[in-house]
């Protein structure tokens, strides 16, 4: 026969077994996703800083233009059709030289 203690001890083992494999799950998913992140950091930084006019850029949502003007946080920008939008620094995700 198996005694309650026995059971219990397993249990508590079991658990503990558990608690610790959810954290390094957890450790290994924060390490991956933070590298990720600095390096996605870094090249916007890149994209942001190399700004100048007349350089060709893409943005987010897939619009390709050429740069006309450059303020503090928005960018004028002309696309193929001759018309100028005004948009943020930061939608641009990409240098296309």
């Amino acid at each position: 026969m198996v005694s309650g203690n026995s059971i219990g001890n397993s249990i508590l083992g079991a658990s503990i077994a558990l608690i610790f494999l959810i954290f390094i799950i957890v450790i290994i998913y924060y390490f991956v996703a933070n590298s990720k992140l600095k390096k996605q950091k870094e090249h916007f930084s890149n994209v942001h800083q190399n700004l100048k006019v007349g350089s060709k850029v893409i943005f987010s949502n897939g619009i390709y233009g050429k740069i006309i003007k450059i303020d503090r946080d928005t960018v004028d920008v002309e696309v193929k059709s001759k018309a100028v939008m005004t948009v943020s620094r930061y939608s641009i995700s990409s240098i296309v030289d």
